[in-house]
């Protein structure tokens, strides 16, 4: 189901109109400690500092599932230098 970004999803998620989401922890960092959603696994290769009791996918029984995050900048290409 598409939706308008990481808050719509964490909304129905929330309301129980979906079972499950992968987000960005920034996203979703003061849900979690309002314990309005719980941590069920991180995709990295190891556990976050931040959340040490969150296992990885890999300890969950998901040895090969591992989503490394991708970030981009993105401009409008009228007024931005040309590409190097």
């Amino acid at each position: 189901m598409p939706f308008r970004g990481g808050p719509a999803a964490s909304i129905e998620l929330m309301n129980g109109n979906i079972d499950i989401l992968f987000e960005g922890l920034p996203a979703v960092a003061g849900l979690l400690s309002g314990k309005k959603l719980k941590a069920l696994a991180v995709t990295s290769e190891v556990r976050l500092s931040e959340y040490p009791e969150v296992p990885t996918m890999g300890e969950s029984g998901y040895p090969n599932f591992v989503i490394k995050g991708w970030i981009g900048v993105f401009g409008p290409p009228r007024g931005l230098p040309p590409e190097k």
